[in-house]
């Protein structure tokens, strides 16, 4: 029959093999509008489909709002006898517990908790030379072994003691995930997650370790540096130093004519310290990661870079528990004076 020879026609006179193309084509074309537009949404920061990027990024998730989280850093000298290796000091642990239970528990304030090593690991790291690199000692592998062994012993002791005292403390370690360039931090690892663990409830407790660094095998990474990094992650309203000295002294604090030094400002631009001409500071013989002068510098770039004031003070005091707290009249700009140093951005217009 004639008409079985040809391809039916539509009323309009097109073909059906005419009318099938248009439509394949029609149909890739939405195909491709569609996938363009799942790019673009997964690639947004807003990411509203909630699709998980498996891609790692280099850029770390910061604040770009003051949170009400309090970062603390906790020195080895306030929870161990620093001069006798590898040995924690009990009652002192023991009030720094229970002082951050009161804030966490009962005034509800979310913490950060970064703690020094003290008598934990300094030795190790001293006698291996672990901050002049992996090649600075032919054991230096197991001297970082050791070193970290150690710093893990205090750190472990030190979250039992919180969650015994119904604190979901959690231990964050930086080996092997965080990594630095000639001492510089160079991959933050997990400390990119410390926000989203805040927010869920926990209390992150991070602590100073040994490190892979690109430039010398492995450096020593400590918690005063570590502080510096949360707080552009984190963006806290004041960040507290408890160590075992009442602040910061225009000299070492045994000697018996050292003045505390209750304000220390930074100059905004130069970042510069308002510290008295004839300052002085001293450093244990085992301390590898600087001393005071390391925290000094560490405060000083937190106030820079974030704004934050820094509060250093002894763990005993009472000013470090209405520093904790953010007490009403006892800032870095309120004119009621205390034991303790607040390190803090100078006022405009300041002499």
């Amino acid at each position: 029959d004639e008409h079985c020879e040809h391809e039916p026609r539509l009323d309009s006179g097109r073909s059906w093999a005419s009318m099938k193309g248009h439509l394949a084509v029609s149909a890739i074309g939405a195909i491709g509008v569609v996938v363009i537009a799942l790019r673009r949404i997964i690639s947004s920061p807003a990411n509203q489909l909630g699709v998980r990027r498996h891609a790692k990024s280099k850029s770390s998730p910061t604040r770009t709002t003051y949170s009400n989280v309090v970062l603390i850093k906790l020195g080895g000298a306030a929870l161990t006898h620093k001069d006798r290796m590898e040995t924690i000091d009990s009652k002192s642990m023991d009030h720094a517990v229970a002082l951050l239970q009161e804030h966490h528990i009962k005034n509800g304030i979310q913490m950060v908790l970064v703690h020094g090593a003290g008598s934990f690991g300094h030795f190790q790291a001293k006698e291996f030379r672990l901050t002049e690199g992996s090649d600075a000692h032919p054991e230096a592998q197991l001297g970082a072994s050791l070193c970290r062994a150690s710093v893990r012993k205090l750190n472990a002791e030190l979250v039992a003691r919180l969650v015994s005292s119904r604190i979901p403390a959690v231990s964050i370690s930086p080996f092997p995930s965080i990594t630095t360039n000639g001492g510089v931090l160079d991959e933050d690892g997990v400390l990119q997650n410390i926000n989203n663990l805040v927010d869920k409830g926990y209390v992150p407790v991070v602590h100073g370790d040994v490190v892979s660094d690109s430039a010398m095998g492995h450096t020593i990474l400590s918690g005063d540096t570590l502080i510096e990094r949360l707080c552009t992650l984190i963006r806290p309203r004041r960040a507290i130093f408890i160590t075992d000295v009442p602040g910061i002294f225009d000299k070492p604090p045994e000697e018996s004519d050292a003045m505390l030094l209750q304000r220390i400002d930074v100059d905004r631009s130069t970042g510069t310290l308002s510290l008295p001409s004839a300052f002085r500071a001293n450093k244990s013989s085992h301390d590898v990661t600087g001393g005071i002068q390391t925290k000094l510098s560490s405060a000083r770039n937190v106030v820079q870079g974030c704004g934050t004031p820094v509060f250093i003070g002894d763990l005993y005091s009472e000013s470090t528990v209405r520093a904790l707290s953010g007490a009403p009249g006892w800032g870095p700009d309120d004119t009621e004076r205390g034991s303790g140093t607040w390190i803090r951005m100078k006022s405009t217009g300041a002499a």
